[in-house]
């Protein structure tokens, strides 16, 4: 909202690449969970209600312990190795 100017922007934020997401850990706005599998109890079991909450999301999404495991097997295959070893991308205070 504070770019555009548009009131119905309030709350919309960018959302971050999935790449390397086994590696971006802490996870969410905030910083609260470790790893992925915290991630999908919070959407699968724990779902907080706030006036922020999408309606999609009210209820939560129901996963069993399989299509969770899948789930974090597919995230892991965005891990680019070749990407997070190259040190042309490393950081030096030179």
């Amino acid at each position: 909202m504070k770019i555009t100017g548009r009131k119905n922007d309030s709350l919309k934020f960018k959302v971050p690449s999935l790449r390397n997401i086994e590696v971006s850990y802490p996870y969410m706005h905030d910083g609260r969970f470790r790893n992925l599998q915290m991630v999908l109890f919070h959407y699968s079991d724990d779902i907080h209600q706030s006036s922020t909450l999408s309606a999609k999301l009210s209820k939560g999404l129901k996963f069993n312990e399989q299509e969770k495991n899948y789930i974090i097997a597919f995230l892991k295959t965005l891990t680019d190795e070749q990407f997070l070893h190259n040190k042309t991308y490393y950081y030096t205070k030179d």
